[in-house]
């Protein structure tokens, strides 16, 4: 799956990555160069000395906010072939590349991202445009009474405050598993978008009804250690893709319900009357900490990995590209 172009030949891969979000300011490249796909990167660009670092491209799957958290997170790479080939073309190779980068990426950032795999992929994949869903969880613990609530925090729950959303006593799972039924199916999910006033002079109004294949409430677990004085959550959300912040929206909204603040038929109201300001129609409202989330996959037809129905290009493509995928399908 080689690419001749007139600056050379190259290859593309997906790899697959995990990350700690709670150890970097922000997820998507920015203007501090210190986010996940910039450390990314630039450990990219250490472990291939012979390529240009401007032959090395990459490109996200998921632009997760700042804080959350991905157990696999795909992004795109577009990579020269060096003199020994390709870094998967045999399983020794492939294994002794990951073992380096990975090595690098804890010195960079001890515990920060971990690359869990990479393999290659036809020239007209587009890592947004084939995703089949996307799984994410968010994780709730709430204290078993009023007693563990207000006394310090235990060991457990201090290895965990990174990582999990931490709830009144009066959390009542019973009534969580009602709200996150009524989200299952198509809404337009507008009243749980960012839509900040800046961006009405910036970006045109994005279509956002959304068909959600599923929602629901199952126990957890301690993500470090597990507290016998509390009770762990995870709420499961699948879909093709997601607005902005709309997951952390959705938990707050069935986190109020479950707590006593809001009621069915206020949720019933947001999804009937899509506007982003209507999700502060209700006091104190806001969006869930993004410390509980995780993106944890990614799902692909595998048949689009190697020969995908619909071939894409990408931005990268003009540049000194001999043989491209079709433009019919930008």
């Amino acid at each position: 799956m080689n690419i001749q172009t007139s600056l050379g030949v190259f290859r593309r891969y997906l790899m697959w990555l995990r990350y700690d979000g709670s150890r970097f300011s922000e997820m998507a490249t920015g203007p501090n160069g210190f986010g996940i796909v910039d450390t990314f990167h630039r450990c990219l660009e250490r472990c291939l000395p012979e390529a240009s670092t401007s032959d090395i491209k990459i490109a996200p799957s998921s632009r997760t906010d700042s804080g959350v958290h991905a157990f696999r997170c795909p992004i795109l790479t577009h990579i020269p072939v060096g003199k020994d080939g390709g870094l998967d073309d045999t399983p020794e190779r492939k294994a002794e590349w990951m073992s380096r980068m990975n090595v690098l990426m804890n010195c960079v950032e001890p515990g920060g991202i971990e690359l869990v795999d990479f393999h290659s992929v036809h020239p007209g994949f587009s890592p947004r445009r084939h995703v089949a869903y996307r799984r994410y969880v968010y994780r709730i613990v709430t204290p078993k009474s009023e007693e563990v609530y207000l006394r310090k925090p235990s060991a457990e729950i201090i290895s965990d405050r990174r990582y999990v959303w931490i709830l009144p006593q009066h959390f009542d799972p019973e009534k969580a598993a009602n709200a996150c039924r009524m989200f299952i199916g198509v809404h337009n999910m507008a009243s749980f978008f960012k839509y900040r006033p800046r961006d009405f002079q910036s970006d045109p109004y994005p279509k956002t009804e959304r068909f959600i294949h599923h929602v629901s409430l199952t126990p957890g677990e301690g993500y470090m250690l597990t507290s016998p004085d509390h009770n762990y959550y995870n709420i499961t959300v699948i879909s093709r893709s997601f607005i902005r912040e709309q997951i952390r929206r959705m938990i707050s909204v069935i986190a109020a319900h479950a707590c006593g603040r809001l009621t069915e038929r206020d949720i019933r109201w947001l999804l009937d009357h899509p506007n982003p300001n209507n999700f502060f129609a209700f006091r104190g409202l806001k969006a869930a900490p993004p410390n509980g989330l995780f993106l944890t996959d990614v799902v692909y037809d595998p048949k689009s990995f190697t020969d995908p129905r619909h071939k894409y290009c990408h931005a990268w493509d003009s540049q000194g590209l001999e043989e491209e995928g079709d433009e019919g399908n930008r």
